[in-house]
């Protein structure tokens, strides 16, 4: 089932953050239409529940270890 998320993510500071992120997301099987705003610290993606847990792609930013993320 696609789900619509919106995730809070502390510590982008600058495109390259924002463009690290939107990539992370992006590459993660299961997660589409990935869009990441730096200036407010919002991340807005769907994800296909039967194939990626909402959890995973909290973990999977915050293993990048610059970045802590938090469901809006």
């Amino acid at each position: 089932m696609i789900q619509p998320i919106e995730l809070h993510i502390t510590g982008m500071t600058c495109g390259h953050c924002q463009k690290f992120v939107h990539e992370t997301l992006a590459e993660l099987r299961g997660v589409s239409e990935v869009s990441v705003d730096q200036k407010t610290g919002i991340a807005h993606l769907n994800i296909d529940t039967d194939v990626i847990a909402e959890q995973d792609v909290c973990e999977a930013i915050h293993a990048t270890g610059a970045y802590q993320v938090a469901k809006a």
